[in-house]
């Protein structure tokens, strides 16, 4: 097993906004601890990622993504590794509210051909280590061949140590990453929904690159209740 040399996330100070120059900073909203991981270094956590495998100089054939939260750091390992043979695995397991299962549902929608394959299974956080344990147990029923983990953020509750990881998380942290802006924000909002922009809201937990304009996030925000998220 490959662990990560990074050293465990430092407890952060409570603060207001912050800009992306400042990197991820910790945000207490409604009494939640909120980490939010502006672009700028989401990416570059990514490729740190990939630079952690290629120094194992383990080989891989086949990336597993888990959808949704580990599809863009699986597609820059993609393309690092040179590793074409990618297949994505959805896992519902956290709501808008918390857990929806006792379990996580996977939903697999094409062939998956890792039979006798290496596979390096990727996703954004590990946070119970259930979802990915049960997809591990999945490729294997399938014929892979060694099955190895890469995340972003490990967080301590997890029975599940990952081979490759950048950053260490309290259990209790909500690790906001830029790809998810509107479900933080309809997430987090809560009893402030009738008074609080929802740009504002966004800013409150240290956005500050140009995503959704106002009105846009307000749309989207109403997106999500006709729906029933």
């Amino acid at each position: 097993m490959v662990e990560s040399s990074a050293p465990a996330h430092k407890p952060l100070a409570c603060c207001g906004s912050v800009s992306a120059d400042e990197g991820p900073q910790l945000t207490v909203v409604n009494g939640v601890k909120v980490l939010y991981v502006p672009w700028n270094d989401v990416l570059r956590m990514c490729y740190s990622l990939a630079e952690k495998v290629l120094d194992s100089r383990e080989a891989f054939d086949a990336i597993v993504s888990v959808s949704r939260g580990g599809l863009v750091p699986a597609r820059i390992m993609s393309d690092v590794l040179g590793v074409f043979n990618f297949y994505t695995i959805r896992s519902r397991f956290w709501g808008i509210a918390g857990r929806i299962a006792e379990e996580p549902m996977l939903g697999i929608h094409e062939a998956i051909d890792v039979d006798g394959k290496n596979v390096l299974l990727v996703d954004e956080t590990v946070d119970t280590g259930m979802t990915l344990e049960k997809i591990i147990n999945v490729l294997r029923s399938l014929g892979a061949g060694d099955v190895k983990t890469a995340v972003l953020h490990y967080k301590t509750g997890s029975s599940l140590i990952p081979d490759f990881y950048i950053d260490v998380v309290d259990k209790d942290v909500w690790i906001f990453y830029p790809w998810s802006l509107s479900e933080t924000v309809y997430a987090l909002r809560g009893s402030d929904e009738g008074s609080a922009d929802p740009a504002d809201f966004a800013r409150r937990l240290g956005v500050k690159e140009g995503f959704l304009r106002g009105p846009y996030i307000q749309k989207s925000m109403d997106l999500y209740k006709v729906r029933g998220l």
